[in-house]
């Protein structure tokens, strides 16, 4: 496994970072963070030890977390989450989105996710 820590963030404010990278297969395995509020820190021992093929990244929600802007969290419209998710997950291909808790529930309510995902 390569360990890799590499990130990226959107247009619209969501930062992936990469944790590692395994041979064997192609898939985007993104991990959406519980919350508002809640960055994916929490998922970094757990995707360390996980191995299964693929690319592993986190997913920090613009405003959210250790994912600052410069505009201030007072001031974030987290309904525009729901717009911009698929944009910003378009950024990789073949991806599995594995979210947690609110990000789970956020997610059921996208229906453009459907076509957009190798799987939920």
């Amino acid at each position: 496994a390569e360990k890799s820590t590499a990130s990226f963030t959107t247009n619209s404010g969501f930062r992936f970072t990469r944790v590692k990278k395994i041979e064997g297969n192609d898939i985007n395995w993104v991990f959406a963070p519980g919350g508002p509020g809640l960055g994916s820190e929490y998922f970094e021992s757990y995707l360390i030890n996980l191995t299964i093929p693929g690319t592993l990244w986190r997913l920090d929600f613009p405003g959210d977390g250790s994912n600052q802007t410069d505009q201030g969290n007072d001031s974030f419209d987290y309904a525009s989450w729901e717009h911009t998710l698929v944009p910003a997950l378009q950024n990789l291909q073949n991806v599995v989105l594995v979210a947690h808790s609110f990000s789970g529930m956020l997610a059921l309510t996208i229906p453009d996710l459907e076509t957009k995902l190798l799987g939920l």
